[in-house]
């Protein structure tokens, strides 16, 4: 057990973005899982916006993991590029997920002949709360990738290496071999 954790460990200290890609693809997986939820809300809600910003956030959702992937891709000449466009991306997810609640939150508790939600309704509450999960999914994710240098460097300071024990066990006594008789 201690030899995986070691590994695992190590494994970070090379490659730290692999963090913040995790958090891309769970906060993807999110919101993909919750697609049907999502399109049943953008069919029932009034606003004819609200579906394209479900496809946009989809969409959009696995380009940042592609852009993501090519930050650190080997050989690759627009680092900074793919980067700027990741985190454009998640950006982009944010604000139409901000949007998409609030339309929703407009539709169903504002506008004067709002959506009652009944439990044959409760889709409705559901998206909302998922959009909102999303988004605090994207901002630790976002915040990952901006403080990847900081715990990249705190990674490197975990110390990873083996003891021997037969090393341990040496009492220091040193043996000269060169003096010792043929």
């Amino acid at each position: 057990m201690k030899n995986i954790t070691r590994k695992w460990i190590v494994g970070l200290k090379r490659r730290p973005q692999n963090i913040p890609l995790l958090f891309l693809i769970v906060s993807c997986m999110v919101y993909t899982f919750n697609l049907t939820i999502h399109s049943d809300t953008s069919m029932y809600v009034n606003s004819q916006i609200i579906a394209f910003y479900v496809f946009l956030i989809t969409v959009f959702s696995i380009l940042a993991i592609f852009s993501f992937t090519n930050v650190f891709a080997r050989r690759q000449k627009f680092k900074k590029l793919w980067m700027s466009t990741a985190i454009l991306l998640i950006l982009a997810q944010i604000v139409f997920n901000i949007l998409f609640i609030q339309i929703l939150h407009y539709e169903t508790a504002v506008r004067e002949h709002h959506i009652v939600i009944t439990e044959q309704l409760r889709f409705l509450a559901d998206s909302g709360n998922n959009a909102f999960l999303h988004v605090i999914l994207l901002g630790v994710t976002l915040l990952l990738i901006i403080f990847m240098p900081v715990y990249h460097k705190l990674l490197l300071k975990i110390d990873t290496g083996i003891e021997d024990d037969e090393m341990a066990n040496i009492d220091g006594d040193v043996i000269d071999i060169a003096s010792e008789d043929i």
